[in-house]
């Protein structure tokens, strides 16, 4: 959406905010998911996802671990955008 993330601090006290302006069984039903995408952005950057929805971690969606456990990888094709602003170009 053509602008920088936030950096990691502002991010979580952005969610932490939001969260805290919820009823914990909230569910939102409306609203224009252009005003959600800062959050959303925020949510995916600080990796809060899987701790919203609740999921238990699970090995095999972790490819860093994976590519550690074998020397033969499929063909793999990423494509990414160099204007980016979720997902850096460098893993750090």
């Amino acid at each position: 959406m053509g602008a920088p993330p936030s950096p990691p601090r502002q991010a979580e006290i952005k969610i932490r905010s939001y969260m805290k302006s919820m009823s914990p069984k909230a569910v939102r039903t409306t609203g224009d998911p252009a005003d959600m995408w800062e959050l959303l952005r925020c949510i995916l950057q600080q990796g809060w996802l899987p701790r919203l929805i609740d999921a238990k971690p699970d090995a095999r969606l972790d490819i860093y671990a994976m590519m550690e456990q074998t020397n033969v990888l499929p063909p793999i094709w990423f494509i990414h955008g160099e204007q980016d602003s979720v997902v850096s170009r460098r893993r750090e």
